[in-house]
């Protein structure tokens, strides 16, 4: 892991301050991080003067090289010099990084997800977690609002969800 002082605002108060952050987490080494990313507590600040939680967004990398992927939470266009069998995905904010960090942990086909995820999110028009997939039900698990939704997948999407990319040995 590799820390760095990063100097934030609440967007609810304007307080300003700087605090402590990991840049980059390897997974192997950083279990409690990779809960917390599942369980999309990661990035989530309390506001010291008004109380209210927010996302801190800030660059981070996280690097699994048992399976050969960087997740990159970045607004920079240009991103190289990495390894061309690993597989690399850049993001730009928070709740982009936790879906495709959950896909890549879980080897899940991002093209099967997103499309599942955009019925659902036009069906409810409101924000909609990824929650997992369910491969005795043949369906993925989304929370809208806090509640659980299953959507069913087909026996087409059900041979794609599964992609396993260049795992090293």
């Amino acid at each position: 892991m590799k820390e760095r002082m990063i100097e934030t605002e609440c967007p609810f108060c304007g307080h300003s301050f700087y605090i402590k952050r990991d840049t980059l987490i390897i997974t192997t080494m950083s279990p409690l991080a990779v809960e917390r990313l599942l369980d999309r507590t990661y990035f989530s600040h309390l506001c010291s003067r008004c109380h209210k939680l927010f996302y801190l967004t800030y660059p981070l990398m996280v690097r699994n090289p048992k399976k050969r992927y960087s997740l990159l939470l970045t607004e920079q266009k240009d991103v190289s010099g990495f390894d061309p069998e690993e597989r690399v995905v850049v993001v730009k904010n928070v709740p982009q990084f936790y879906l495709a960090f959950h896909l890549l942990e879980n080897d899940l086909n991002f093209k099967v997800v997103l499309n599942k995820k955009k019925r659902i999110e036009d069906k409810y028009k409101k924000m909609i977690w990824f929650d997992g997939y369910d491969d005795k039900n043949h369906c993925l698990w989304f929370d809208v609002d806090g509640e659980n939704k299953a959507v069913l997948l087909s026996k087409e999407e059900e041979k794609k969800i599964h992609i396993v990319y260049n795992q090293a040995v």
